[in-house]
C-alpha cells in the first residue's frame, strides 16, 4: 500500500496538533453516531417473554408474532455494545503503535511515516458505519489489514506476521516484534468486540420445551426456525427437534 499524498505529518497517537493528550481517537466517533438513538420502548408482553414467563406453544408463538420488535431490540443492544467496546479496538492499536514509535531502530522519517499511517487508519475507522454489526467487524478487519500491510512495507518487513525467536543484540524488542505486537493487540481487541456483539444479541432465554400439544408446538417451531435459520442456537433439552432454533429472536 502506497500513500502518494499523505498530507501533513500526523501527530503521535494520544496527542493533538499542539502535542497535548487527547481522548481515545475512536471514542467520540462511536458515541456521536449512536448518541441520538433512543432506547426502544419494550411492551410488557415482550418484557415478560424476555423474562421467561411464557412456556411451550405460547413462548414460540410470541417469538414469531413479535419477530420485528425483537430484532429491533437485539439491534439496539448490539449498537450499544459497539459503542462501548468499539473504541477499545482503536485504543489497543494506538498503545501498541506508541511502543513502536519509542523504538531506537526507527529513523525520524520512519516515525513520521508510521504516525501518518496510523492517522490514516483512525480516519478510515471514523468512516465505518455502525448500524450493521457484521459490517462493522468486516470493515474493522479490512481497515486494519491495509494499515498492517502498509506498515510492514514501510519498515521492510514480510507481510506474513511471524514473531522472531530472538530480540536485538542490545536486548531491546525488535521492530518485527513490535509490529507483531500491534497485530496481536488488534486481534485480541476485535475478538473482544465480536464477543460483546454476540452477547448483546442474546436478548431471550433458551426456547422452552413443549407443554401439552407437541404437534402444535412443533408446527410453530418449524415456522420460527425458518425465520431464524441463519442463526442456529440450542433450545430446551426436552423440546423435540429444535436444536437449530434461534433463541434470541
Amino acid at each position: 500500500m502506497r500513500i502518494d499524498n499523505p498530507g501533513p505529518p500526523v501527530t503521535p497517537p494520544g496527542s493533538n496538533q499542539s502535542g497535548a493528550p487527547t481522548e481515545n481517537v475512536g471514542k467520540n466517533h462511536f458515541k456521536n453516531q449512536l448518541e441520538n438513538e433512543t432506547e426502544p420502548r419494550v411492551p410488557g408482553v415482550i418484557r415478560h417473554l424476555q423474562e421467561g414467563h411464557f412456556k411451550g406453544v405460547a413462548d414460540v408463538r410470541l417469538r414469531i408474532n413479535f419477530q420485528d420488535q425483537l430484532q429491533g431490540i437485539a439491534s439496539a443492544s448490539q449498537s450499544a455494545a459497539i459503542e462501548a467496546a468499539g473504541p477499545t479496538v482503536v485504543s489497543a492499536v494506538e498503545e501498541a503503535v506508541g511502543s513502536l514509535l519509542e523504538s531506537a531502530e526507527l529513523t525520524d522519517e520512519q516515525k513520521t511515516e508510521v504516525q501518518t499511517l496510523f492517522g490514516t487508519f483512525t480516519e478510515n475507522v471514523r468512516q465505518i458505519p455502525l448500524d450493521n454489526s457484521e459490517e462493522v467487524l468486516q470493515q474493522f478487519n479490512s481497515v486494519f489489514g491495509e494499515f498492517s500491510t502498509a506498515l510492514r512495507e514501510l519498515l521492510g518487513l514480510g507481510i506474513e506476521s511471524v514473531i522472531p525467536e530472538e530480540t536485538t543484540e542490545s536486548g531491546d524488542t525488535s521492530v518485527e516484534e513490535l509490529v507483531t505486537a500491534i497485530e496481536s493487540a488488534f486481534g485480541e481487541a476485535i475478538s473482544t468486540l465480536q464477543q460483546a456483539i454476540s452477547d448483546a444479541a442474546s436478548i431471550l432465554r433458551h426456547l422452552s420445551p413443549p407443554n401439552g400439544n407437541g404437534a402444535a408446538y412443533q408446527r410453530f417451531v418449524d415456522i420460527l426456525q425458518g425465520l431464524n435459520e441463519e442463526a442456529p442456537v440450542e433450545s430446551g433439552d426436552t423440546a423435540p427437534d429444535t436444536n437449530s432454533i434461534d433463541e434470541n429472536i
